[in-house]
This record gives C-alpha cells, structure tokens and sequence, in this order.
C-alpha cells in the first residue's frame, strides 16, 4: 500500500518526529520504504528517515507492505496530518 504525504510540522524530520513515526512500526513485521524524490529510504530507520532531510510542505511517499498495512499507513497519516503534535 502506497500513500503519499506532504510535510507539515513547521521543523520537518528531525529527531522527535522520527521517534514518534517509529512507534508506529514498533510492534509490525511489515517492510516500511519511504521514497523522497528518486530516492528511497528504510521507513524503520531513524537515520534513514532523518537522511530524507523532509522540510516543511515536502512531499514523501510511503510504502507499507505485508500485515495490518491499512492500518499502519491510517495510524501515520493521523500522526503526519497532526503535524506529529508539534
């Protein structure tokens, strides 16, 4: 399942967001790939995800596949949408 997402908390990626995405995942088997421009990165990595070096209204795109995929992308959607509370 694939779901592309624009950027809205006002630092981007950095380190507290990363931590909270993670969460997401922790408990999942599923292969997580995060495609930034042409470039592909470990969804389940925090220095994958911090080398996507995703600003404010960036465009990401996520790839969950395998178990509880629906519900995984559902989970970070509400998590990017919110702006990961910041």
């Amino acid at each position: 399942m694939k779901r592309s997402f624009i950027i809205k908390n006002e630092l981007g990626l950095h380190a507290r967001p990363i931590s909270k995405w993670l969460a997401v995942f922790k408990e999942s088997d599923a292969l997580v790939n995060v495609f930034k421009g042409d470039k592909k990165f470990n969804g389940k990595s925090m220095i994958s995800l911090m080398q996507t070096a995703a600003k404010k209204d960036d465009e990401i795109t996520v790839e969950i596949i395998g178990d509880s995929e629906d519900i995984l992308i559902e989970e970070l959607s509400l998590l990017i949408e919110d702006g990961f509370g910041e």
